[in-house]
This record gives C-alpha cells, sequence and structure tokens, in this order.
C-alpha cells in the first residue's frame, strides 16, 4: 500500500512539474492588433531534427510548388502549354501536364489554388480557379491516368459582380458553403488606411454571404496616431484548411504565429512565438 501512495504521489507531482513548466513557458494575452486569446510560447520541450534528402527532377520545373504525398505540383506562367506540371518524388518525372493554356472551353486564362486537396473514392482531387470566373475541381488521379486534365465540377465564380479583384483565398466546403479571404480591404473610417480582410462564409454563391470572421482588430497605427501604409504587409497571411473542413490554419508571414479559426463557431486561437 505504501509503494502505491509513494506512485501516485510521484505521478502527482510530475503532473504538477509538467503544469508549472507550461505555465512559465507559455503565457496568454489579449492582443492589440490579433483577435481571439494568444498563446505566447517562450520555448519548445523538443528539438526535432530534420534531414534532408535530395529530390532530382528530369525535366524543366518553375513557379511556385505544393507538395502532396510523393507528388511535386509546379504552377507557373513560363510554361509554353499548361500551367500546371506535375512531378514524382519517388522516380524524379515529369508525369503529367494540367490546365492547358487557351481560351477554349477546357482552356484555362490562369490558374490559383488554395491548396485545398480532397481525398474521394480513393482519388485525389484539387480545388483551382481562374480568370475565366470558374472553380474547377480536378482530378489529378484520373488526370494522370489518362494525360488529359479531368475536372469533376465547374462552378461559375462571378469575381468582378462582387469584387474589384478576384479572392485571394477559396475554400470549397460542403453543402454548398464557400470560405473566401477578399483581396481588397474595406477602408478604415477614421483615416485613409485600410481594415485588413475578414473571411467571409458564403452559401451557393458569392452574392449569399452568411457569416463573416474578423481576423484583425485595426491598422497598425504609430506612436503618433498615423496610420502605417504597410498594415498590408504586416497582415499578409496564408490560410490552410483542415480536410475535415472544421478548421482553417492562418500563419502570418512576417509574425512568427498561426491562428487557428473554427469554421462554426468563429472562435479564434493564436500562438506565437516569443520576441517576434
Amino acid at each position: 500500500m505504501m509503494v502505491l501512495k509513494n506512485k501516485w504521489k510521484n505521478r502527482f507531482i510530475l503532473i504538477l512539474f509538467m503544469v508549472g513548466f507550461v505555465f512559465f513557458a507559455c503565457k496568454e494575452e489579449t492582443d492589440l492588433y490579433f483577435n481571439g486569446d494568444i498563446t505566447v510560447i517562450k520555448s519548445f520541450d523538443n528539438d526535432t531534427l530534420l534531414s534532408p534528402v535530395k529530390v532530382e527532377l528530369e525535366d524543366i520545373y518553375d513557379g511556385s510548388v505544393l507538395a502532396y504525398d510523393s507528388l511535386l505540383f509546379f504552377t507557373s506562367h513560363k510554361y509554353s502549354d499548361c500551367w500546371m506540371y506535375v512531378f514524382s518524388v519517388n522516380s524524379g518525372k515529369h508525369i503529367a501536364s494540367l490546365c492547358p493554356k487557351g481560351q477554349g472551353p477546357n482552356d484555362y486564362l490562369s490558374c490559383k489554388n488554395s491548396q485545398q486537396f480532397i481525398r474521394e473514392n480513393g482519388e485525389l482531387k484539387l480545388w483551382v480557379r481562374d480568370n475565366a470566373k470558374s472553380a474547377r475541381l480536378l482530378n489529378i488521379t484520373k488526370s494522370i491516368e489518362t494525360g488529359a486534365t479531368v475536372c469533376d465540377a465547374i462552378i461559375p465564380m462571378d469575381w468582378n459582380k462582387y469584387f474589384v479583384y478576384p479572392a485571394t483565398t477559396l475554400f470549397f466546403l460542403k453543402d454548398g458553403y464557400i470560405l473566401g479571404q477578399n483581396q481588397c480591404e474595406e477602408q478604415y473610417s477614421k483615416g485613409k488606411e485600410y481594415i485588413p480582410r475578414k473571411f467571409y462564409l458564403y452559401k451557393d454563391s458569392l452574392g449569399n454571404k452568411v457569416k463573416e470572421y474578423k481576423l484583425f482588430n485595426r491598422p497598425v497605427i504609430l506612436k503618433d496616431d498615423k496610420y502605417d501604409v504597410l498594415s498590408g504587409m504586416f497582415y499578409a497571411n496564408h490560410s490552410y484548411i483542415h480536410p475535415d473542413q472544421t478548421k482553417v490554419a492562418i500563419a502570418m508571414q512576417r509574425v512568427a504565429q498561426i491562428t487557428i479559426l473554427d469554421v462554426k463557431s468563429g472562435k479564434q486561437v493564436g500562438y506565437r512565438m516569443d520576441d517576434t
């Protein structure tokens, strides 16, 4: 019985130690510029050493790159035939050319994406959109197998009816919902600066806004109460949606911070490195 009590005592002490470490290693605070609770991380328990492996590709590649499993997707305007080249990491070979350039019904004037991959019935798919005012669900698996760009769905998107420029980010959710971030910022009412961009939830079309998520509280204001014209740079971010479509990770480009947005509740929780 004494041994058992000592074990529980040791475990309790260990738990107290861990709680104390977390308490002192991280602190939660309300932020002037960011919505939601911000946890400032001062240190990590463990360091992870990454060992790089060199991958040699056997063809020309250029532009922005996406990685999914053993595939690399390069999107560039410099390709003469298509917007996207797909390579296999395992073989290093160029295995597919997707989204042919042109103005025909099956062509693309441009090719943008929000890195939203989908797995359905064992097939890999990717949402892309172009300046022809449409969003298309590429079937990557069938495209590689057939050697032609295969689309499982095409959604008309009349950008200019609602925005001056196409949205920076669009995620396509279940039941016809669309989660997007507008490229244009609203003008701040008390000055010449702009309110940082929000996320908006639409139903069936961009004309039916059902919810909005305010990510940031205000423009960057200097000590003399002037609005810093670099607010747009400060708030620049990249967003990624979880495969179950319930949460979005918003990574700041110039602040060592990641914010998690709950799509259903709108709750935001941020994690920031200390002294960033």
